[in-house]
């Protein structure tokens, strides 16, 4: 299980862009909204969404798996899906 205290949740996120930029609360909140819907919206078209000195999000898909139920043992698919991929880049590792 996750550690709590290790997650930074969205509103950290609007917090500390509202404070080191000095702006409201409610104009940050509205960037990162702004934001996060522009990514969904470009991945859902099929849009390769590259991110300088962060990486690149793209769309992948699964390929169908078979796996058993731990309980009653009964086989079943998980059926193909699409998802989304994330490929860091080799810089963000070197500036921690």
């Amino acid at each position: 299980m996750k550690n709590k205290s290790a997650t930074y949740y969205q509103e950290s996120l609007i917090k500390d862009l509202s404070v080191t930029h000095d702006i409201t609360i409610k104009e940050a909140q509205k960037a990162i909204h702004f934001i996060i819907k522009t990514l969904i919206t470009n991945l859902c078209k099929g849009h390769l969404i590259k991110i300088s000195n962060f990486g690149k999000l793209f769309n992948s898909t699964r390929n169908p798996k078979s796996t058993t139920h731990p309980i009653t043992q009964e086989r079943y698919t998980i059926p193909k899906r699409k998802t989304i991929g994330c490929k860091f880049s080799k810089s963000l590792f070197f500036n921690l």
